[in-house]
């Protein structure tokens, strides 16, 4: 048994270094796809805290979609921000999933 000691290491290295790499990309793709959303909710969050003006530039969500499609194209709308929530809710996500499993893992073992 203690010579497929360093075997059995080397195995749950990989599994340990697969799951966290895939739980970093699911947590890239929901990024992704909530990049949007996230975009339109700050700029109407910041328009209505004012910053000195007297009236909101914006008077609903589709409006502030078009806005920001006519005044930084559809990147601003798609992609402005994201780099920097990639890797901030990628890795918090790879983080988060990780630990579950591994909890989830711990206690199933000790109530079994």
């Amino acid at each position: 048994m203690l010579l497929m000691l360093p075997m059995l290491i080397k195995m749950r290295v990989d599994y340990i270094a697969y799951c966290h790499s895939y739980y970093f990309k699911l947590g890239a793709f929901t990024t992704v796809l909530n990049n949007p959303i996230d975009v339109v909710k700050s700029r109407m969050q910041a328009d209505s805290q004012g910053g000195g003006k007297s009236a909101p530039e914006f008077r609903s969500t589709w409006h502030c979609i078009t806005a920001i499609k006519e005044r930084d194209g559809l990147y601003g709308l798609l992609f402005r921000g994201l780099s920097a929530r990639l890797v901030k809710i990628s890795t918090g996500q790879a983080v988060i999933f990780f630990i579950y499993e591994h909890a989830k893992a711990l206690t199933d073992q000790f109530l079994a």
